[in-house]
């Protein structure tokens, strides 16, 4: 079979995007509130898939009592992904930013936009390989007991990430003499840093499907049934190109001296005085231009990336009352390792959530404008997510 699918979202209108939030103190603690946003959109994407599927399933009943299936499925894919997001720029304000003001919609405290860069792919493409494996055995062990025994084993090659090589110019901005609040921090950088021979497929996919029904008579009126059964997924290739692609055309991030009344930013290349210049595309082509980064974002991807799966469990009960069969059951299912990004940036003493116990009025919160010198914020591709 052949496959061509695309995706393309953009917006429909073209200008400036106003954010507007809500802070307030309630007793010791601060709240954040999205209120509106209002203008031209910020998606703009164009990401596809294409290729060759071969798949061939047999099934063997020459043996009594048993019937088994075997099948093997093959994929070549072309995964291709251009994204330019934030083609309008977004302004946030905090509306409760200025003292004597009650709705503040002047001074925003922070601005994001797209442009142009000089680093990265703009469009990553991916010539994948995947190829998978089963059998199965549903066994009549007598007339009252049938066990469903299996295994299947999936791979899957991406060569976007596994040959993917970590620019010098990203290292240096993550570098101790860049940034040094990764040094307490607590992960190591250099896990998330490729140089295009340290990374590998993973080859351990083997997924066991074992699965049983009891008749309590011969009519097969009443039976139990259960099984387990462990089921691998992928980590998405639209995660996985946003390595890659950071810096061709990147969103950057600039903050507001003064306008953020819940997480001020420390005086740096990206955090500076507001002037009204930047509402103008002149302005921000002065803010992209004069950065050493131009506030761009980094993504840097773990080079031990597992694979998400998840295990199921399930035991029920079926009875057939004509004309009706009823069925009741639990089934209980646990996924791991599921793919997340996660906020890179540290502190000056490398901590994630500053609190001072002498300073009551020392609100723990995230580090994002404690970011590399000259750039965004630092996010990291991991795996870790449970359900």
């Amino acid at each position: 079979s052949y496959e061509d699918a695309l995706f393309a979202p953009t917006p429909s209108t073209d200008g400036n995007t106003q954010f507007f939030q809500a802070t307030q103190r309630i007793g010791n603690g601060i709240q954040r509130t999205d209120l509106l946003r209002a203008g031209g959109g910020g998606n703009f994407q164009t990401k596809g898939q294409k290729g060759w599927t071969i798949q061939d399933d047999f099934t063997f009943t020459g043996f009594q009592g048993h019937t088994i299936k075997v099948g093997a499925k093959a994929k070549w894919v072309k995964l291709n992904t251009l994204e330019q997001n934030l083609t309008n720029p977004e302004y946030t304000y905090d509306v409760n930013a200025i003292p004597g003001v009650a709705f503040n919609d002047a001074l925003p405290y922070k601005l994001q936009f797209g442009a142009t860069g000089a680093a990265g792919q703009a469009n990553v493409r991916s010539n994948n390989f995947q190829i998978g494996f089963y059998a199965q055995d549903d066994w009549d062990v007598t007339s009252h007991l049938t066990l469903n025994l299996g295994l299947r084993w999936d791979y899957e090659r991406t060569p976007s990430y596994l040959n993917y090589v970590t620019s010098a110019e990203n290292i240096t901005a993550v570098s101790p003499e860049n940034y040094p609040n990764l040094n307490g921090a607590d992960y190591d950088i250099n896990d998330y840093i490729s140089n295009g021979n340290n990374r590998k497929a993973f080859k351990g996919a083997w997924q066991p499907r074992l699965g049983f029904t009891y008749r309590f008579d011969d009519a097969g009126r009443f039976s139990m049934f259960g099984g387990y059964g462990r089921s691998y997924d992928r980590n998405q290739f639209d995660f996985l190109q946003q390595e890659a692609s950071q810096g061709a055309y990147q969103v950057r991030t600039f903050n507001f001296i003064g306008n953020d009344s819940l997480n001020p930013c420390v005086p740096s290349q990206t955090c500076i005085a507001w002037d009204p210049v930047y509402l103008t595309a002149a302005g921000r082509q002065q803010l992209a231009s004069t950065a050493i980064g131009g506030g761009r974002e980094f993504r840097f991807l773990k080079n031990d990336l597992k694979v998400p799966y998840s295990d199921q469990f399930s035991l029920g009960l079926r009875g057939r009352f004509s004309p009706v069969e009823l069925e009741v059951g639990y089934t209980h299912i646990e996924s791991k390792d599921g793919f997340a990004f996660l906020l890179g940036n540290r502190r000056p003493d490398g901590s994630f959530f500053f609190n001072d116990p002498a300073d009551p009025g020392d609100v723990p919160q995230s580090p994002f404008s404690f970011s590399p010198n000259g750039y965004g914020s630092i996010i990291l591709g991991t795996n870790g997510l449970k359900t």
